[in-house]
């Protein structure tokens, strides 16, 4: 136990640098695709992107969690976790929502120095407006509302729908934007 204790700040360590590593990497391997992945999902930044998306996720599945947990298992919780919870969720959200618009910021301008401003006037620009509005400037405005109005429930289906939308962004950059100049039946 001891040992364990000590090596606590290395094992912390490691743990941050490896979802980093995981999630810039991943980002990264859609780089060698840009032709294949729509212009507004695509850019340079893709690496920055997962990585700034992948910390607004932790904080949303950490929120997520915590609700399952203190719904199915609040009576084997003891008094000071009980006691903390609400304001570690709230901080959470507060700074999932600062994460998610400045996540927001990026994006803009990466279409900006890209110049894709005409594909958000199309169908698949509507999707992504979709994915942006819905999924991440919404989540972060409920956030923000919950931090201030210290409202626990509104944290917790703000997590639902910034979870959700990471699911949707994957998808998205995975399968329905990858080959979006294909007709459909010869898509993935």
């Amino acid at each position: 136990r001891n040992l364990i204790v000590r090596l606590t700040l290395v094992l912390t360590i490691f743990g941050v640098i490896l979802s980093t590593l995981h999630q810039s990497s991943l980002g990264a391997l859609f780089m060698i695709a840009p032709s294949k992945l729509h212009p507004l999902w695509y850019s340079e930044y893709l690496p920055v992107y997962f990585f700034i998306s992948s910390i607004f996720a932790g904080l949303s599945m950490v929120i997520f969690e915590g609700s399952l947990a203190h719904r199915f298992l609040h009576n084997k919780m003891d008094e000071i976790h009980l006691a903390e919870s609400r304001g570690v969720a709230l901080g959470f959200a507060k700074a999932a929502s600062f994460i998610m618009m400045a996540y927001v910021g990026i994006k803009l301008i990466g279409i900006a120095i890209d110049n894709q401003w005409h594909h958000l006037t199309t169908s698949w620009g509507q999707w992504y407006l979709v994915e942006i509005i819905g999924f991440v400037m919404l989540p972060a405005y409920l956030y923000a509302l919950a931090a201030r109005e210290k409202k626990l429930i509104l944290a917790r289906w703000a997590s639902v729908i910034a979870v959700l939308g990471i699911v949707l962004n994957r998808l998205n950059i995975c399968l329905i934007a990858f080959n979006w100049n294909l007709p459909s039946a010869q898509r993935y």
